[in-house]
């Protein structure tokens, strides 16, 4: 099962960086190609030499990730001292902020993009045999000068904006839509079964089992195989399509004893699978894959957790 990429905060950072480092490759190829003659039929520009482009591209990758630095370290600071009074739920939504995640990714991808560009540039040299004549990409300094706006502007957008994220009005106001969203989306989920379930009961041919709930214990007799955890961790997310489908394709009834968000330890149950012998090397990887733990509770499929139930005990 794939979590949410949301969650992942260098996701679109590292997205950045890659395609700074793909642009640093090709502007000094087409640089090469092109040369600098085109330079000369633009009135207001100059052809920018080898020491001058070296402290252009200095200043602007030591500045941009200074600034970078200071404004991420304090913004660390003011959810960290935010979330001493509102929770720790505010360190997750300041995690899976989209905005912070590309202006952290500008700020990279721009230091990444001058570093690289820096290294190509090279004043003559003399060798044994052969003279290396000076190289100066002066499309890729351009670009590296005018790709610094980009931070400056990034900058004013999420000093704008961190305040407000922090601010308790919004954060309820999130938190609401959320669990609006939440389960609208869950009740459509269980009218969706419901209807599939009245289909199929009104066209399946005698002896076919549907997926239902159960309201009592599940049988943990010899024709049952227990899925235990491997770890201890709460449990914040579970595949119900794979395992339906799993259970359709192997004829298997799994019943699933724990629900999201509840803490699991170590060697601990989370499901059950009938008959026990059609469980094999295959379908038990392909079950483990059908849920996932973690160090803390999500808002993934636990509507508790952004109605602000407590924390539920360990079992």
């Amino acid at each position: 099962m794939i979590a949410a990429a949301a969650s992942d905060y260098w996701f679109w950072p590292s997205t950045l960086t890659v395609f700074a480092l793909l642009l640093s490759f090709t502007l000094p190829i087409i640089d090469a190609y092109v040369g600098i003659s085109w330079i000369r039929s633009v009135g207001f520009l100059r052809p920018t030499e080898v020491e001058g482009a070296r402290a252009n591209l200095t200043t602007l990758a030591g500045a941009v990730l200074g600034v970078a630095g200071v404004a991420f370290s304090i913004t660390i600071l003011a959810v960290s001292f935010a979330s001493a009074n509102y929770g720790p739920r505010l360190i997750s939504n300041f995690m899976r902020d989209r905005l912070s995640q590309l202006v952290l990714g500008v700020f990279v991808s721009t230091f990444v993009y001058c570093i690289a560009v820096l290294a190509t540039i090279h004043a003559q040299r003399q060798f044994e045999n052969e003279t290396v004549q000076a190289f100066v990409p002066q499309i890729s300094v351009m670009f590296a000068i005018f790709l610094t706006l980009l931070p400056v502007a990034a900058l004013i957008v999420y000093i704008h904006h961190v305040p407000e994220s922090i601010n308790i009005m919004n954060l309820v106001a999130g938190i609401g839509a959320t669990l609006r969203s939440s389960v609208i989306r869950m009740l459509n989920e269980e009218d969706a079964r419901a209807k599939e379930r009245s289909t199929k009961a009104a066209t399946a041919q005698d002896g076919v089992v549907d997926v239902a709930a159960r309201t009592t214990r599940p049988r943990r007799d010899g024709d049952t195989f227990i899925i235990y955890t491997d770890v201890a961790g709460y449990l914040p997310q579970l595949d119900l399509k794979g395992l339906r489908r799993i259970g359709d394709d192997k004829d298997l009834q799994i019943t699933i004893t724990s629900a999201p968000g509840d803490f699991l330890a170590e060697r601990e149950p989370v499901m059950t699978v009938h008959p026990a012998e059609a469980v094999n090397d295959t379908v038990l990887g392909d079950l483990k894959l059908c849920f996932t733990q973690g160090s803390s509770r999500t808002d993934l499929q636990e509507i508790l957790f952004l109605s602000g139930h407590p924390l539920p005990l360990i079992r």
